[in-house]
């Protein structure tokens, strides 16, 4: 079953979204890599070969040019058409809540929400990696691969694979260390998170409000806002709010400066995905911009329904 998809434009990237499949190839191993063109049988439906991959996804990785919104020569973007095969790629992810990696190349830019489809506009929020194609290209593909290893599983090596040379062994033990750092580092954090979290003057709000033991959390009273602001850390995860009321609510960041970011309206009954980190809060308003709870991103995904 696939571990990573790829999403990419024809026309923007075909050239180094090959180069990066045959790396995570190399890397993951050939059954974990699903890049849409090549791995589609031909007679078979597009949409539903798509959905059937992605259920089985950790990662989409959206490969994102200077042409990845399209032109045609109506002028009309092809992003901006329903039955864009790219469009429906990344609304299927985003609809089925798979995590998605933004990776931008040959100097492009993340396109503003203003240039996306509605039904797009969260990606532009999420941190994108960047991959040079000249003599960076093997640094950032590092960096890369340790943004999928967080959503994947340890790739397992195949049974026929050959016993590595000395040489490669020890440099997977240097890989091994490197590991054991970033635990050290992991936990040192979260120490300091939490010493932050027990000092600050954050209480949780009415005991309606339970903390769950898979991936929910109880929300911080709306009076403690004026407290609250986001904090620098590296530990990325996934917040997920869903509106269960009959008006619409709005969704807001709080800031580093500690001032509300406005970053979707809701309608009822529509979920919304952010990439987010866990020391950054978020804010469920009404449709009169009334506080209604104020929410924590956890390690684990975090589901919030607002009814």
């Amino acid at each position: 079953m696939s571990k990573i998809v790829i999403s990419y434009r024809r026309g923007d990237s075909d050239g180094i979204s090959g180069r990066i499949r045959d790396r995570l190839m190399a890397r993951f191993g050939p059954e974990s890599v699903f890049m849409d063109i090549d791995s589609i049988p031909f007679g078979v439906n597009f949409q539903d070969h798509f959905t059937s991959a992605l259920s089985g996804t950790n990662t989409l990785l959206v490969i994102i040019g200077p042409k990845w919104l399209g032109s045609t020569r109506s002028r009309k973007r092809r992003i901006d058409d329903a039955k864009d095969f790219v469009r429906m790629e990344v609304e299927k992810a985003i609809e089925l809540r798979v995590p998605i990696l933004p990776v931008l190349v040959d100097s492009a830019e993340m396109p503003p929400p203003a240039r996306l489809p509605p039904s797009l506009q969260e990606l532009s929020f999420l941190n994108a990696a960047e991959v040079d194609s000249g003599r960076d290209f093997d640094h950032h593909l590092d960096r890369l691969f340790r943004a999928i290893e967080s959503h994947l599983e340890a790739p397992t090596a195949p049974a026929s694979q050959k016993k590595p040379i000395d040489g490669a062994v020890s440099q997977k033990r240097r890989y091994d260390f490197r590991w054991v750092l970033s635990a050290l580092l992991i936990l040192v954090t979260s120490a300091g998170f939490g010493v932050w979290w027990l000092r600050s003057p954050l209480k949780i709000a009415s005991s309606r409000s339970t903390v769950a033991p898979d991936n929910t959390t109880a929300a911080v009273a709306c009076e403690e806002e004026k407290n609250l602001r986001s904090l620098g850390t590296q530990f990325v995860t996934y917040i997920y709010f869903t509106n269960a009321r009959s008006e619409v609510i709005r969704l807001y960041w709080i800031n580093h400066q500690g001032a509300r970011q406005l970053y979707a309206t809701l309608e009822h009954g529509q979920t919304r995905s952010f990439q987010t980190y866990i020391t950054h809060p978020w804010l469920v308003a009404d449709s009169q911009d009334k506080c209604v709870g104020i929410y924590m991103p956890a390690a684990v995904k975090l589901d919030v329904t607002i009814g």
